[in-house]
This record gives C-alpha cells, sequence and structure tokens, in this order.
C-alpha cells in the first residue's frame, strides 16, 4: 500500500482546521477510500478490517483489541519521553522498563503460536512487534530473559511486508527529532477569561511542573466568536489550551494531559483511580448554581461573591456557593457558568 505524506507545519494545519478536516482539532488525520478519518484507532481499526487483519469473528477481534490497547499504554510512555525533562524522563524509563517485563511475563502463555490470535497473521502482531521496537529504544537487551519473544520479533520482523518497511529509507519515522521538539515545545498558550474559574487549576499544574505559559484573554465576544468560527472549541466553551501543537478543551482532559506528561498522574491505574477519586479541580473556582447549591455545602461553608463576566460587559451580584477552599483570596474575579 503506498502512502503520501504530508509533513507538519503550522500553515498545513490551520488549513485543515478551516477546512473542517478535523473533527477533533487534531492530528493524525488520513484521507482513505473517499474519507478524510481522524483519531488513531479508529484509522487502525478500519485499515485492519479491510485487508483482513482483524480477526475472523468477534471473539478474536476482542483478543486483538486486548493486545492492541495493552500495548498502545506501553508505546504512550515511550512517546512521551523526548517532551520530558531529563529528571522525569530517567524516571519514565524506569517505568516503561518495568512494565515491558511484566507484560512480557504475562505473555508466555502465548509462546509456542506462530501469531498471537486465531494462528494468523493480525494488526495484534504488527502492534506488538512495533512496541518490542521502541521498547528496544531504550533498553536493547529488555528480550534477553524472553527467547520466545526474541523467536516472535524475528518472525514478523521477516513477513516480507513489514521487512521491507524495516529497511533504511522506508516511510518508517525515526524518534522525535530536534525540529518536531521545537515545534511542539512553544509555550502553552492558555485562552479564557480574565478570572480564575475552570482555568485557575490548569495555571496551578503548569506553574507546579515549572513550565512557562502565554495568556490571551477573552474580553469581548468577538474573541470567543473567532475561536468558534476557527474551529478551536469543540463543545462551544473555554478553557482552551494550545499544547504541543493541539488545542485542547475540557478542563479535566488538558489536567490529565499535563499530569501524565510530568510524570504527575500515578504509576499505573490504580493510583490514577484514586487521584480521580480525591481530586479537588472541581471545587476551585468555577462552578454553576445548579452545581453549588446550598444543599452540598455545609452551613458556614457557603459565601456570596460578586462575579464579572467580561464577554458580557456586566457586573453583578450572584448567589454561588464555594467551599472554603475556593474563598476568593486573589484580586481575580469569579464566574458563573451560566453567564458565560
Amino acid at each position: 500500500m503506498d502512502l503520501k505524506k504530508n509533513f507538519w507545519k503550522q500553515g498545513n494545519y490551520e488549513k485543515l482546521l478551516q477546512d473542517g478536516y478535523l473533527l477533533f482539532q487534531q492530528v493524525p488525520m488520513v484521507e482513505i477510500d473517499g474519507m478524510k478519518m481522524v483519531q488513531t484507532r479508529a484509522i487502525l481499526s478500519y485499515i485492519a478490517a479491510k485487508y483482513n487483519l482483524y480477526g475472523k469473528d468477534l471473539k478474536e477481534r476482542a483478543l486483538i483489541d486486548m493486545f492492541e490497547e495493552g500495548t498502545t499504554d506501553l508505546m504512550g510512555l515511550i512517546l512521551m519521553c523526548p517532551f520530558l525533562s531529563a529528571e522525569n524522563k530517567e524516571k519514565q524509563h524506569a517505568v516503561i522498563i518495568q512494565k515491558a517485563t511484566n507484560t512480557s511475563q504475562s505473555m508466555k502463555r502465548y509462546h509456542g503460536q506462530d501469531f498471537l490470535v486465531g494462528n494468523q497473521f493480525s494488526w495484534a502482531d504488527v502492534h506488538l512487534l512495533e512496541a518490542i521496537l521502541m521498547v528496544e529504544e531504550k533498553k536493547s537487551s529488555v528480550l534477553s530473559e524472553f527467547p520466545q519473544l526474541q523467536a516472535f520479533k524475528v518472525r514478523i520482523s521477516n513477513i516480507p511486508t513489514v521487512k521491507k518497511f524495516l529497511e533504511p529509507g522506508s516511510q518508517r519515522k525515526p524518534v522525535a527529532g530536534n525540529q518536531t521538539l521545537e515545534l511542539m515545545a512553544g509555550k502553552p498558550k492558555l485562552y479564557y477569561f480574565n478570572g480564575r474559574g475552570r482555568m485557575e487549576s490548569i495555571r496551578w499544574l503548569l506553574a507546579a511542573v515549572g513550565v512557562e505559559f502565554e495568556e490571551e484573554f477573552l474580553e469581548t465576544r468577538e474573541q470567543y466568536e473567532k475561536l468558534l468560527q476557527d474551529g478551536a472549541l469543540l463543545f462551544q466553551q473555554v478553557p482552551m489550551v494550545e499544547i504541543d501543537g493541539m488545542k485542547m478543551v475540557q478542563t479535566r482532559a488538558i489536567l490529565s494531559y499535563v499530569a501524565g506528561k510530568h510524570n504527575l498522574y500515578g504509576k499505573d491505574l490504580k493510583e490514577r483511580a484514586m487521584y480521580s477519586i480525591n481530586n479537588l479541580h472541581k471545587y476551585i473556582g468555577f462552578h454553576s448554581k445548579a452545581v453549588s447549591s446550598a444543599e452540598q455545602f455545609r452551613a458556614g461553608m457557603e459565601v456570596e461573591c460578586p462575579f464579572q463576566c467580561p464577554v458580557l460587559g456586566e457586573f453583578r451580584e450572584a448567589e454561588c456557593s464555594y467551599p472554603d477552599l475556593a474563598r476568593p483570596l486573589g484580586e481575580r474575579p469569579y464566574f458563573c457558568a451560566g453567564d458565560l
């Protein structure tokens, strides 16, 4: 299958946005069979099914999905490495090697098969080989205690189409180089009102990890509508943060990305779940009256606070309930969700 490529330039990305091709304002995007597809897993699923690499029945597809999602978790850790500080990169390497070792141990039950699912070549085999090669770039001896996986690597690498892709001069890409890093390492840019609100927890987290950022305050309705027209607000809401080549919306998604990138999101799924249980960002600053009702907070933990909505150009009094944690100690005004 021949591949045409269009490498990243800021102008290219803006053009794709303006043309409406990026449903979620993100790449990768693939033109295939008359479609402009986004979201990596959707693209992979389509290609795997089209070329008979997605199992022969529902059970085999479920197994392939298990392998794909598990190896994607591992590769996600690796993909973040070039963008981490030296200290966090070293910690991430240790996590990667441990996870790769644990995964290799768990896969012993599949040893002895030529292929992972249904004893025929599938998307699962391709994805596992990609993960193995990525881990070996971090530690070349990672498979030394797993001869069956070494044999799997050799076997899949010698499939003619795969072998061709692994040869020098193919369209396989190296680890992100300096040019890519420079493009994606610019300061994050925050778009919000000149107030705390839902952006404040994002400011706190960026400050805590030592990342400098820029802000563009929305002071007029026209600024907000410009973001809408440019397709930058997927759900027609701010905050919006430009970071690593993405225009991200939804506070929790932004916080999760920043925390994951800077190794502040736990070492496993259980720790991430505990973070989700304990996170307080939803209480810091920005609540609608429906959420922040008097019934939800103990007496004595509520305050009535003025808020200002610059977009409407009005200053009004409203009854907003906040716990003590969110008392307006600074000079930034608070906002009510229903008025934005």
